[in-house]
């Protein structure tokens, strides 16, 4: 009834907002009926009748007014209508291999898989939704590709990357036109990461998403790997390091972890999980081998039967080839720092250190230059020559050395170009050397005080000091990624396997 008289549904009345086609001041309105309830008032008191109908009558009269007033401002209701073809509802299937398990729980009716109920749950989907909304079908693995939801799914993807899929759709679709998305999955997400900038990006968008399950929230005694961190580029014959997310049921003790490039088996290690948690981080070391494309795939084994072994492999792909880090460091004086960085590294191939020492007034002496061109104006006077290293290291060199331009192009080699910089003490370094008040000082996190060095006068600061003391390096520093250089790889490790 309500719907007939009002032509809405009253949740619509419910959800509309009250709005005036005539926006008059408030001051105006609240003048007006002052005015009102004045005359009222004035004529009321001229009637001889009791002071309970006066009041009465008084009442009614304001409500009056008050409605009468409201008329002329046209009050109306603003609500949503959705319009067919304006509208889309974007339904996300997930085809990942995991869809292809059961989607039963405890041994039930195990012939129908995940896939298979997710297609019966959203059939007549677009009929339901056509009278309101376009429905478009997307499939979403390793990428998301619209799909003609009639011509049936394949659960063949290798991964599913949940986080991607949501990003490109919304990237892809106008806000405007997207009413909704639906994500039907069996809920891993083991590729990009769900981070805070994806939460946030995802209210911003402001797009309703919502997710169906499907399958058991666990398999019980499964072993997965997870994920595969490492880096894209590695040198020739040094030791990778590589992080791997093993999720394993609670109580496991191992696995037994194999990387093979091919048939050549690089690693194999029966390693520890944690028996409290169901997932364990786990970082190892492997030889990187020769130069080329290399196809390494991860493989973890339980050591107890597993009903699913799809999810037990990671392939990655990384190169190897001879790209050394080259570091740009600059000395104000010859002093121990200088021969013994230079020393330790010289035998690494992954680090080049191109060196700028001043020998004496407007004169430096360059070593591990690429040529008779590099640095030859001394330290560089442009941000492009300067972004070519990956390194800065200024040692006992004052900040007057370098112009306003190239101390600003320090501070961007570290805020845009993502470098790094090291700043050593000495006689003119730091906050001897003025560089507390160089453009410098924005880059480095702490506060550097003093006037600094100015040829021997006008030095307020002495904060470089030399004295001997011992030193010794803690257990946590020699674990420490930049304290380690890369041993030689010759022999890969194995725990009692040869090379398959």
């Amino acid at each position: 009834m309500f719907e007939y008289l009002f032509n809405y549904p009253v949740e619509t009345w419910w959800d509309a907002q009250l709005a005036f086609v005539h926006s008059w001041p408030t001051w105006l309105i609240a003048v007006a009926l002052a005015l009102g309830i004045v005359s009222i008032i004035a004529s009321l008191a001229r009637l001889p009748v009791s002071k309970v109908r006066r009041a009465v009558v008084g009442a009614l009269q304001t409500a009056t007014l008050t409605v009468v007033l409201a008329l002329f401002l046209q009050p109306t209701l603003i609500t949503q209508e959705v319009r067919r073809d304006d509208n889309v509802i974007a339904v996300i299937v997930d085809n990942s291999a995991s869809m292809g398990f059961s989607a039963t729980v405890d041994g039930i009716d195990n012939s129908v898989t995940r896939l298979q109920s997710a297609v019966t749950a959203l059939e007549g989907i677009d009929d339901e939704l056509g009278e309101t909304f376009e429905t478009q079908f997307f499939s979403l693995s390793d990428e998301l590709l619209e799909i003609d939801f009639e011509q049936g799914l394949q659960a063949t993807g290798q991964r599913t990357d949940i986080a991607g899929g949501i990003t490109e759709l919304l990237e892809r679709s106008s806000a405007a036109d997207l009413a909704a998305v639906v994500v039907v999955s069996d809920g891993g997400n083991n590729s990009s990461a769900m981070d805070v900038g994806w939460w946030n990006r995802l209210r911003q968008a402001d797009t309703p998403i919502h997710t169906v399950g499907v399958g058991p929230e666990e398999i019980v005694g499964d072993v997965e790997l997870a994920d595969v961190s490492l880096p894209d580029t590695v040198s020739p014959g040094v030791l990778v390091k590589a992080r791997v997310r093993i999720r394993h049921p609670v109580g496991t003790e191992n696995v037994r972890l194999r990387v093979r490039n091919g048939s050549e088996l690089r690693y194999a290690q029966t390693i520890p999980l944690q028996v409290d948690a169901n997932e364990t981080a786990y970082e190892l070391n492997f030889p990187s081998g020769d130069d080329g494309i290399q196809s390494l795939e991860f493989d973890v084994q339980a050591s107890f039967e597993e009903a699913n072994r799809i999810n037990n492999s990671v392939q990655r792909v990384v190169e190897v080839a001879h790209n050394p880090h080259r570091i740009l460091y600059v000395e104000g004086e010859p002093r121990w720092e200088y021969k013994f960085l230079r020393r330790a590294v010289e035998n690494n191939p992954d680090v080049e250190v191109v060196s700028l020492l001043r020998t004496s007034p407007n004169k430096f002496y360059r070593q591990g230059v690429l040529n008779a061109r590099e640095l030859e104006n001394g330290f560089p006077l442009t941000r492009e020559a300067l972004f070519g290293y990956d390194a800065i290291v200024i040692g006992s060199l004052e900040a007057a050395e370098l112009l306003v331009d190239q101390q600003a192009n320090v501070r961007d080699f570290v805020a845009e170009r993502g470098g790094a910089l090291l700043m050593l003490g000495g006689t003119r370094g730091l906050a001897d050397g003025g560089w507390g008040r160089s453009a410098v000082q924005a880059a480095l996190p702490v506060v550097l005080e003093g006037n600094g060095y100015s040829n021997g006068a006008g030095n307020d600061v002495t904060t470089f000091l030399r004295e001997r003391v011992g030193v010794e390096l803690t257990d946590l520093g020699r674990r420490a990624d930049w304290l380690t250089l890369p041993a030689a790889a010759e022999t890969p490790s194995f725990d009692g396997e040869g090379s398959a």
